[in-house]
């Protein structure tokens, strides 16, 4: 079973500590102190105007399986990030998650990981890396 909830001040440690960690491998060619500082900024210019849905167990909503960061612009949907925990990923969660937060119409994404291609397909994204 699982809950979609809103995300929350306390979620934010989290999701930085996630979203760098995971988006890190995507940067190769940074130094770390490059990365982490500098990126670290641009997460917090997203999360300050974005949406935060968290998948958690209904049982114990602090326990966080993934989430999804997204935000509306003029009737398009910006899908900014999608992390879900290893050990419930390849179960369909992302897809629930995905279709629970975004509704029907375009989708762009700014972040691209390596399911890239899959979700392009299902989810008819276009990718936009400059809507950070």
């Amino acid at each position: 079973m699982i809950k979609i909830r809103a995300g929350e001040p306390g979620d934010l440690n989290f999701i930085y500590s996630t979203w760098l960690k995971s988006y890190r491998a995507m940067e190769p060619n940074q130094t770390n102190d490059m990365f982490y500082d500098n990126y670290k900024h641009i997460c917090t210019r997203i999360l300050e105007r974005a949406n935060m849905q968290m998948l958690v167990n209904p049982e114990n909503p602090n326990q966080i399986y993934g989430y999804c960061c997204t935000e509306d612009v003029g009737g398009v949907t910006i899908i900014h990030y999608l992390y879900m925990k290893y050990p419930y990923r390849k179960m369909g969660l992302a897809k629930k998650l995905l279709l629970a937060c975004v509704p029907e119409g375009p989708r762009v994404c700014t972040h691209i990981g390596r399911n890239w291609r899959t979700l392009r397909e299902k989810f008819d994204l276009v990718y936009n890396p400059y809507l950070r």
